[in-house]
């Protein structure tokens, strides 16, 4: 069974001209494409790197669902240019970053390049605690 962290593609990224899977790989990661919220429960038990989610037609209601079900996870809120949700509001429902879509290459990538320095920025202050623990 594979063990890498998975990103999830929250909604339909099906028109995307980039592979999502291969640059999800460069991080070590596999993609998960979901239809639905609802659907997260099929997510195996693996660690969840980050979220995508389509921000576009609803106001960012479904991404503060997301947000709020599910905070441990870092969602990168998608939204097609000319979408009446600025990033501002974005960010204030829960957004850890933000991309137009479609989506380019190098801004997805860049994106979950964040996305890793946080979460290894994590693992090394969760090391330090636990090394300060056992001492």
């Amino acid at each position: 069974m594979d063990k890498r962290p998975i990103l999830l593609a929250v909604g339909d990224f099906s028109e995307e001209h980039i592979d999502l899977a291969a640059l999800c790989a460069q991080f070590g990661w596999a993609l998960k494409q979901l239809p639905a919220l609802d659907d997260l429960a099929l997510s195996e038990g693996r660690t969840i790197a980050a979220g995508l989610i389509d921000a576009s037609e609803d106001g960012g209601s479904y991404l503060r669902l997301a947000c709020r079900r599910y905070p441990g996870i870092h969602w990168i809120a998608c939204s097609r240019f000319g979408s009446p949700t600025p990033w501002a509001d974005l960010e204030r429902l829960g957004a850890f970053h933000f991309l137009y879509r479609p989506l380019r290459s190098a801004e997805f990538v860049h994106a979950l390049g964040f996305v890793d320095a946080v979460l290894a920025q994590h693992q090394r202050l969760e090391a330090a605690v636990n090394a300060s623990n056992a001492a």
